[in-house]
């Protein structure tokens, strides 16, 4: 099972819910709709193009935005701009992504990070052989009305390469895009789920046919699919 890094504090409630709570107990949201994100100008890997990796992340911040019991909505308003050391348009080096990520953090831009062949994330001290990428929010309203300014995600291109080694791990792009439908579900607010949490060991038919997108190991393919939990929780 390939891991899905939050990188954020996992809920240890049985079900899912909001990844970040005031003191009240009340969920922090996101300020306006639709949420902007700007997308990375370089390729997602040396096999996807910026081209070909645009539409795919469209559609799976749509899997969230066609939730019909929600409001949530999402549109993409060019690609990343100039910030600091980073005015090349395609974040390569750490030094781009710490100008970019503190950018994020000041609340000015929600960017989508492509790390074409995992240096990124080795940089950053993750394995970039095990985790696919993560996503989550940037910044925060501290003051009423205690809302989501900011957020970002880094897809990890590496296992979008075309070859599948020990130091270059490949999913196919179903596997590879319900990892990001749920990393898309840090982005947008939400934690963890552990809605047949059994799934860690053995996963029958009908633990599979319930088995949450936000839940924290990708199992299957269908995961890229909500699951009831889910759609409650957006």
């Amino acid at each position: 099972a390939a891991v899905l890094a939050g990188l954020l504090l996992p809920c240890a409630a049985l079900a899912g819910g909001p990844l970040i709570v005031r003191d009240t107990g009340d969920a922090y949201v996101w300020s306006t709709m639709p949420i902007s994100y700007r997308t990375d100008n370089g390729p997602l890997s040396a096999a996807v193009t910026e081209a070909q990796a645009r539409p795919r992340v469209a559609s799976m911040f749509n899997v969230w935005q066609n939730v019909t019991t929600s409001t949530i909505a999402y549109a993409r308003t060019g690609s990343i701009t100039n910030t600091g050391v980073f005015t090349d348009g395609d974040v390569s080096t750490l030094v781009e992504f710490n100008a970019v990520e503190t950018d994020c953090g000041n609340g000015n831009q929600s960017p989508i990070i492509y790390d074409a062949d995992g240096t990124i994330f080795t940089a950053l001290g993750l394995d970039e052989t095990t985790i696919v990428g993560f996503a989550g929010p940037c910044s925060f309203n501290t003051v009423a009305p205690f809302q989501i300014l900011s957020g970002r995600g880094m897809l990890n291109g590496l296992f979008q390469d075309g070859v599948n080694t020990a130091a270059s791990p490949e999913l196919t792009v179903a596997q590879f895009d319900a990892a990001f439908i749920h990393e898309f579900g840090h982005f947008s607010g939400l934690d963890h789920s552990q809605v047949n949490v059994n799934c860690l060991g053995f996963c029958g038919a009908d633990d599979l046919e319930g088995l949450p997108t936000m839940f924290p190991f990708l199992i299957d393919v269908a995961m890229g699919t909500l699951a009831v939990d889910d759609i409650a929780w957006i």
